[in-house]
C-alpha cells in the first residue's frame, strides 16, 4: 500500500469542533486537525468519499470516532496523531452489499447526560430504521421468490393440461380411425344390394332384402350373408367364410373362392317375399292379415311368407348380436346351458313383477315415460333371449355332413325354435318357456355381463363365424 504521509501542524491548544463536511476522507481529517489544533500524520491514501456533520465537539473525540466508522488505525503518541489504514486483523466485517447502513451521528458533547441521551436514542432510531430496511428487504425478496414460484407453478400446470389436452385429442383421432376403419370393414345393408368393390377387403358383407356382391378380386375374410337375395361372387372374388343365401342362392363365377360352406335357405322364388318381409314388415303383416281374413284364414302363400318374415327377423337379430356382441351372447349361452331353471324361475317372477311396478309408475305420473318404454324392452330382451336360446339348441341338434358354423347353428336352432311353436298347445308351453329362460338369464346376467374375474374380450372385433 502506498504510503503518503501527510503533516498538519496547528496550534496545541484544542478546542471544540463544528464542520459539516463532504468530501475525500483525507481532506474531512485534515479539517478536523486544522479546526481542533491538533498534530496529524495520516499514513494511507484515504480517498473514499464521506460525509461529516460535527457540532461543538472536541477535536480528539471527532478523529477517533471518524477513525472508528471507517475502520483506521489510531496512535497516539504525545502530541502527535497517527492515523494508518487498519491491517487485516483489525478490519470489520463490511455491511452486506445493496444493504444502506445509517451513519452514526457523534456525540455533541461527552460530559452532558442529555446530550449522552440524545445520542443513544439516534443511534437506536438509526439502528431501526436499518431494521427496518432489512425487513423490507426480506419481505420484497420473499414476495418475488414466491410470485416467481407461483409463475412457474402456473406455467407447469398450463403445460401439463396443454399436454394431456394434446394426449386427448390424439387418442380420439385414433379412436375415430379406429371406428371409421371397422366401419369401413362391415358392410351391412338394408332394402338394397350390398357390394364389396374389386380388390377391397372386408370382414363380413350382410344384406337384408338384397343380393351381396362380391367383385372380381375382392376378398370377405368373414362370412356373406344375404336375406332375400343372392350372394353374387364374381371372378376371383374370395369368401374365407360361409356364403348364405336366405331366399336365394350362392352364384360363384368361375375363380370365385368360398372357403368355408355355400348355403342357400328357400329358392329364388322366395327371395322377394322375405325382403318385402324383412324390409317392410309392417306393411307385409297388414297384406297378410287382410287375406287371411278374405280367404278364411287358408292362404298357404301368406303363411309362408309369415313364417319366412318371423325367420328373418329372429335370424337377423341373431345375428347382429352374434357380430357386435359376441361375448355377451357366450355369456347368455352358458348361463342359459348351466342354469335353465334358475333362469326361468327368474324370467316368470321379472316379468310378474314388471305388472305392479308399471302400475305404481303409472301413479305416480312422473314414471309414465318410463312406464311407456319399459314393455316395449321387455319385448326386445324377450327376443334377445329367445335368440340366445334358438342358438343353444341349434348347437346341441345334428347337421348332417354340414360343417357347424355360427350361421349354420343359429339358423338350425331358430328354424326348430320356430317348428315347434306350431304345434298346438305343447308349442305355446314350449316357447313360453324357452322366453322365460331367456328373460332370466339376461336379468341373472345383467344382459350378458361376464362375471368378476372373467376375462373380457373385444366384443367389436369381428371374426368368421366358425364353430
Amino acid at each position: 500500500m502506498t504510503v503518503m504521509p501527510m503533516l498538519a501542524a496547528v496550534a496545541l491548544a484544542a478546542g471544540p469542533v463544528s464542520l459539516q463536511y463532504e468530501g475525500p476522507l483525507k481532506d474531512a481529517l485534515k479539517e478536523i486537525a486544522q479546526r481542533g489544533g491538533l498534530n496529524v500524520v495520516v499514513a494511507a491514501p484515504l480517498n473514499e468519499a464521506v460525509q461529516v456533520n460535527l457540532t461543538d465537539v472536541s477535536a480528539e473525540e471527532a478523529l477517533e470516532t471518524v477513525a472508528k466508522v471507517y475502520h483506521l488505525d489510531v496512535t497516539h503518541e504525545g502530541k502527535l496523531w497517527v492515523i494508518r489504514a487498519a491491517g487485516p486483523a483489525d478490519a470489520k466485517t463490511p455491511a452486506p452489499a445493496g444493504l444502506p447502513v445509517a451513519p452514526v451521528p457523534p456525540v455533541a458533547n461527552p460530559a452532558d447526560p442529555d446530550a449522552l441521551r440524545m445520542h443513544a436514542d439516534r443511534v437506536r432510531e438509526a439502528a431501526e430504521q436499518a431494521r427496518e430496511q432489512a425487513e423490507a428487504l426480506r419481505e420484497a425478496a420473499q414476495e418475488q421468490a414466491e410470485a416467481a414460484r407461483e409463475q412457474a407453478q402456473e406455467l407447469a400446470d398450463a403445460q401439463r393440461e396443454e399436454a394431456q389436452a394434446l394426449a386427448e385429442h390424439a387418442r380420439a383421432q385414433a379412436e375415430v380411425a379406429r371406428a371409421q376403419a371397422e366401419v369401413m370393414k362391415q358392410r351391412v345393408g338394408t332394402g338394397g344390394p350390398v357390394r364389396v368393390e374389386a380388390g377391397t377387403t372386408v370382414d363380413t358383407a350382410v344384406a337384408y332384402g338384397g343380393p351381396v356382391i362380391v367383385e372380381a378380386g375382392a376378398v370377405v375374410n368373414g362370412d356373406a350373408v344375404a336375406f332375400g337375395g343372392d350372394v353374387v361372387l364374381e371372378e376371383g372374388a374370395v369368401v374365407n367364410g360361409d356364403a348364405v343365401a336366405f331366399g336365394g342362392a350362392v352364384v360363384k363365377a368361375e375363380g370365385a373362392q368360398v372357403h368355408g360352406d355355400s348355403v342357400n335357405f328357400g329358392g329364388t322364388g322366395f327371395g322377394s317375399a322375405m325382403a318385402r318381409s324383412m324390409v317392410k314388415s309392417q306393411k307385409a303383416q297388414k297384406v297378410t292379415s287382410s287375406t287371411d281374413a278374405r280367404d278364411g284364414g287358408h292362404s298357404v302363400g301368406n303363411r309362408v311368407a309369415g313364417f319366412l318374415a318371423q325367420f328373418a327377423v329372429l335370424f337377423g337379430l341373431g345375428f347382429l348380436l352374434m357380430m357386435f356382441a359376441p361375448q355377451r351372447m357366450k355369456t347368455l349361452e352358458a348361463n342359459i346351458r348351466a342354469e335353465p331353471v334358475k333362469n326361468g324361475l327368474a324370467g316368470f317372477l321379472g316379468l310378474v313383477a314388471a305388472v305392479p311396478a308399471t302400475v305404481l309408475l303409472v301413479l305416480t305420473l312422473v314414471g309414465i315415460p318410463v312406464a311407456i318404454v319399459l314393455w316395449p324392452a321387455i319385448a326386445f330382451f324377450i327376443a334377445v333371449g329367445l335368440v340366445a336360446v334358438a342358438n343353444r339348441v341349434g348347437a346341441v341338434l345334428p347337421t348332417g355332413k354340414l360343417r357347424k358354423t355360427q350361421a349354420l347353428v343359429l339358423a338350425v336352432g331358430t328354424l326348430a325354435l320356430m317348428l315347434v311353436s306350431r304345434i298346438p298347445v305343447l308349442g305355446v308351453i314350449a316357447v313360453t318357456l324357452a322366453a322365460f329362460i331367456g328373460l332370466g338369464a339376461i336379468i341373472r346376467t345383467r344382459f350378458g355381463q361376464p362375471a368378476r374375474g372373467t376375462p373380457i374380450f373385444d366384443s367389436g372385433a369381428t371374426q368368421p363365424m366358425h364353430g
